[in-house]
């Protein structure tokens, strides 16, 4: 079976859901344009196990191998999902076979493409991958499975800006897990922009918490001026999902893809 975004235009039933944030996730006709400005946000859902053999085969020896060290098979599947879809999408808008891209890693271990302009980056939780392109913009993502079964008062304590806390404390019960996973992904989607990891700790930058407030990095404490090179973007991958993509700049133009299986 071979793999691919199915051919088709309009709004996809599989996958992502809508959000009253944006439109819809739509299935591409063929490969998106991908213009100097633009950031295109990929959602790829489960899929087949053809599907996942024929991904696997994209993938260098060592990340097959890296793949075979998960000790779970859940681990497995989904780092071949994810390092395979992600060949695919970047072997399109480059034109070339996805088997024959090459990464290179950052110091915090981003990856990216040797003598290549495109920046993306990638974030998995739970059955959903969500993969950030741009032809030059800086960016990051992140997804989250919204579990129940987190201390958020805890964690927030302990990693969530004075600013933060006290937004998400003064929210009723029912509206603090929501807001708790806004908060840290995007915050994780800042430091994945950024390349860094966790060497910035994450009380040191504020970022929009409340609910009627738009995504945004707020403060940057380390550097002031720095919160005005930034932008981000929330994202509604599922039901029980949440996600933000963080982009260099202030002025792109969002575009939000499925990723499905060809059928034969």
């Amino acid at each position: 079976m071979p793999v691919g975004g199915t051919l088709a235009n309009g709004t996809s039933t599989g996958g992502c859901a809508m959000s009253e944030h944006f439109t819809s996730w739509k299935v591409p006709d063929g490969t998106p344009g991908l213009g100097a400005d633009d950031v295109h946000i990929w959602c790829v859902s489960p899929v087949s196990a053809a599907c996942l053999s024929d991904l696997k085969d994209s993938l260098s020896v060592d990340e097959r191998m890296k793949a075979d060290r998960f000790y779970f098979n859940r681990d497995r599947e989904q780092f071949v999902r994810a390092r395979g879809t992600l060949r695919f999408i970047l072997g399109k808008y480059l034109n070339c076979d996805s088997r024959a891209l090459i990464f290179a890693y950052g110091a915090h271990g981003k990856p990216t493409l040797a003598d290549s302009a495109v920046r993306f980056n990638t974030s998995h939780s739970g059955d959903y991958i969500l993969h950030a392109v741009s032809l030059r913009l800086e960016l990051g993502v992140d997804v989250e499975h919204m579990r129940r079964n987190v201390e958020i008062e805890e964690l927030s304590a302990r990693y969530f800006s004075p600013a933060e806390n006290a937004v998400i404390a003064a929210l009723p019960a029912q509206q603090k897990r929501v807001a708790f996973f806004r908060c840290w992904t995007q915050k994780e989607a800042f430091l994945k922009a950024k390349g860094i990891g966790v060497s910035l700790p994450l009380n040191q930058f504020d970022v929009a918490v409340a609910p009627d407030q738009a995504a945004g990095l707020l403060n940057t404490h380390y550097d002031p001026s720095e919160a005005q090179r930034w932008s981000m973007l929330e994202l509604h991958p599922a039901y029980n999902y949440a996600g933000a993509v963080a982009i260099e700049g202030q002025s792109w133009n969002p575009s939000y893809w499925n990723w499905l299986e060809t059928s034969n």
